[in-house]
């Protein structure tokens, strides 16, 4: 389910933080990493009541959130000595034969028809919204550390929760409102707005 998809693609924070921080001992503040358990229990908060049991699909993400940051960090090291739109594009021009041969094993086919009918939204989804999207993700880990940037995603539930109480007139749950505390308070550690007292810094 999308719950189920969204909750556990948050490990991505943790993992993140295990490859980028102990594996390659890259330092982090406390505040930050304050800030990111903040965020993601907050997003826990969020997604937890969506949660259905485990299935082959959350295998997959599950293995996608251990695989990404070895991609993000190759996204660093590719934006250092290119644009940022030249590295979307290469990834794309890269992804596009694998994501079709994967489609073709898992039985997924789409007829021309059907291709023209939904080019419309596919290009809106895919250049504007993903591609955009995409390109804002490179220049920022090119400005600031993978794990700060994967703990603010934690932030998405959140950001979907309150469109959909704004535009679909979805009431968030007490559950979903309490984790506005966390998220709240893991921007401002994310940030810098507050910081430790020198002496816990030690």
């Amino acid at each position: 389910t999308p719950g189920n998809a969204a909750i556990i693609s948050l490990l991505e924070i943790l993992t993140s933080f295990l490859f980028f921080n102990v594996i390659l001992k890259e330092k982090i503040a406390k505040e930050h990493i304050i800030g990111a358990c903040l965020m993601l229990l907050g997003a826990i908060i969020v997604l937890a009541p969506n949660f259905k049991g485990i299935n082959i699909g959350d295998l997959l993400i599950l293995f996608t959130t251990l695989v990404a940051p070895v991609g993000n960090l190759f996204q660093q090291k590719a934006r250092k000595i290119a644009s940022g739109e030249v590295v979307v594009f290469l990834r794309s021009l890269a992804a596009a034969p694998v994501i079709f041969v994967l489609a073709y094993l898992f039985g997924q086919h789409a007829s021309l028809s059907s291709v023209q009918m939904s080019l419309p939204f596919l290009l809106i989804n895919g250049v504007l919204l993903l591609g955009f999207s995409k390109l804002l993700w490179i220049e920022g880990i090119h400005r600031i550390s993978v794990t700060k940037a994967m703990a603010f995603q934690g932030a998405g539930p959140l950001v979907t929760l309150l469109a959909a109480w704004a535009l679909l007139e979805q009431v968030p749950t007490l559950w979903q409102l309490l984790s506005l505390l966390p998220l709240f308070l893991g921007v401002l550690f994310l940030t810098d707005s507050v910081k430790l007292p020198r002496d816990m810094m030690a």
